[in-house]
């Protein structure tokens, strides 16, 4: 949310659920080992670097780009 918000110039909140409120707010529309899935994957992520895929490349013939880049060429969406 910190590389969006700086690329659009302005402040976004980002109010992260505890697992408990997670699992409420998704119990409709997932399945609990689904739900299981997400938080343990999101705790990955959380401590991982992840680096950008030469298979962009291969599949797109550009290469992949960062978040920030990413940010920053959609910073309109976020305005």
């Amino acid at each position: 949310m910190r590389l969006i918000g700086e690329a659009s110039g302005r402040e976004i909140r980002f109010v992260a659920l505890t697992p408990a409120q997670a699992r409420e707010e998704w119990k409709d529309a997932c399945p609990p080992a689904v739900i299981e899935w997400f938080l343990q994957f999101g705790d990955y992520l959380n401590d991982a670097e992840v680096p950008i895929s030469t298979d962009v490349e291969k599949v797109t013939g550009r290469p992949g780009r960062t978040f920030t880049q990413w940010a920053a060429d959609h910073a309109d969406d976020f305005r």
